[in-house]
C-alpha cells in the first residue's frame, strides 16, 4: 500500500512537471507573459474564472454587490452607482451567461465572503432563458479567502492541461480586444463599459432581443430565492430592468410583445412581494446609438441608463439605504 502511494505521488508529480514544460514553451513560442496567465478553472465559463480572479486582488470590503450575467457587468456604470451610494465599498462580481440559478447559488457564497449589505443585479429576459453553469463553489471560496493548501488541493483535482493551453491566448486576448464583446479589462470596481465608438458590431447579435421565446420558469423560481433570501438576512434588492434599442423596441410583433410583458408582470410580483426594489427602464425609448447590439449599451448608454435608474428610485420615493 505505502509503496503504491508513493508511485501514485511520483507519477502526479511527474504529470504536473510535464504539463507545466508544455505550457512554458507554448506560452514562450506565441510571445505569453506572465500577466497573460489563464484564470483557474473554477467553472465551465472563462468569463467567470475571469472575474473570481479579479476578485482576489480586490480587498474583501465591499457592502455592496452586483451580481448577474453580462447585463450587469456590461450595462451598469460603476461611478454612477458609487455616486448614488455614497459608498465605495462596491464590487461588480457578474460575468458572462449567468442564470438566475447560478446568481443565487453564487450569492450565498459571497455572503460567507464579504458583509453585504446590498445586492444589484441589472437582467433582461436572456437571463432566464440560461443554461445553469458547472461551478465549483468551495474551490472559489477557498481561493477568495486564501485557504492555501485547499486551494491547492482543488487545483490538483481540476487540473486540465487543455484548459490552460487554450486559455494562454485566450486570456490575453479578452484583457486586451477593447472593440470586441469578449473584452473583459474591468474598472477597479468590476464592470466592463464598451467603448462608445470603434467597436466591432456583429450584425447577428444587433438585431437579436431575445424576445421570440419566453423565459423558464425555474429561473423566475429562483429569482424568487434570491429576494426572500435578501429579504431574510436584511439585504437590500435592487433590480433594474435592462431595455432592447429603440429600433426594436418599436417594431415587436405581438409574440415578442407579451413575451415581454409577462416577464416584466413576473419579476414585478415577484420583487414586490418580498419588499424589494424594481425599476423598469422599458418605460421609455432608447436611441440606437448608446448600444453595441440589441440589449448590450456602450460606455454612454450604461451611464445614463445607470443614472435613470437611480432617478426613477427618487422619483418612487425609493430610498437608498445609506
Amino acid at each position: 500500500m505505502r509503496k503504491f502511494i508513493i508511485n501514485s505521488i511520483v507519477f502526479l508529480a511527474c504529470f504536473i512537471l510535464i504539463s507545466a514544460l508544455v505550457i512554458f514553451v507554448y506560452a514562450y513560442k506565441n510571445n505569453i507573459t506572465r500577466n497573460d496567465i489563464p484564470a483557474l478553472n473554477f467553472s465551465d465559463s472563462y468569463s467567470f474564472n475571469e472575474k473570481v480572479r479579479f476578485m482576489k486582488n480586490r480587498e474583501r470590503t465591499a457592502t455592496t454587490v452586483a451580481i448577474g450575467s453580462s447585463m450587469t457587468q456590461n450595462n451598469l456604470h460603476s461611478e454612477t452607482v458609487i455616486s448614488n451610494l455614497h459608498t465605495r465599498n462596491y464590487l461588480n462580481t457578474s460575468s458572462w451567461g449567468m442564470s438566475m440559478h447560478d446568481n443565487f447559488v453564487f450569492l450565498k457564497s459571497l455572503c460567507d465572503i464579504y458583509k453585504i449589505e446590498r445586492v444589484l443585479i441589472v437582467s433582461n429576459i436572456i437571463d432566464f432563458q440560461q443554461t445553469d453553469k458547472h461551478i465549483d463553489i468551495p474551490f472559489v471560496e477557498s481561493y477568495l479567502k486564501g485557504n492555501t493548501c485547499e486551494v491547492a488541493k482543488a487545483f490538483i483535482e481540476h487540473f486540465d492541461l487543455k484548459y490552460y493551453t487554450r486559455n494562454l491566448t485566450y486570456a490575453k486576448k479578452v484583457r486586451s480586444c477593447d472593440k470586441d464583446y469578449e473584452y473583459l479589462k474591468y474598472d477597479r470596481y468590476g464592470a466592463v463599459n464598451f467603448r462608445t465608438d470603434s467597436f466591432n458590431i456583429d450584425k447577428e447579435r444587433w438585431e437579436n432581443d431575445y424576445l421570440s421565446n419566453p423565459g423558464l420558469a425555474q429561473h423566475y423560481q429562483y429569482l424568487d430565492s434570491i429576494a426572500a433570501y435578501c429579504k431574510v438576512n436584511g439585504i437590500e434588492l435592487l433590480f433594474f430592468q435592462s431595455p432592447e434599442r429603440q429600433d426594436l423596441a418599436v417594431h415587436l410583433d405581438s409574440l415578442k410583445s407579451n413575451n415581454l410583458k409577462q416577464h416584466l408582470i413576473k419579476i414585478k410580483h415577484i420583487l414586490e412581494t418580498n419588499n424589494q426594489t424594481f425599476v423598469d427602464s422599458n418605460e421609455k425609448l432608447w436611441q440606437d446609438t448608446l448600444f453595441t447590439d440589441a440589449i448590450h449599451f456602450n460606455k454612454m448608454g450604461s451611464q445614463l441608463f445607470t443614472e435613470f435608474c437611480f432617478d426613477k428610485m427618487k422619483q418612487c420615493g425609493s430610498s437608498v439605504k445609506h
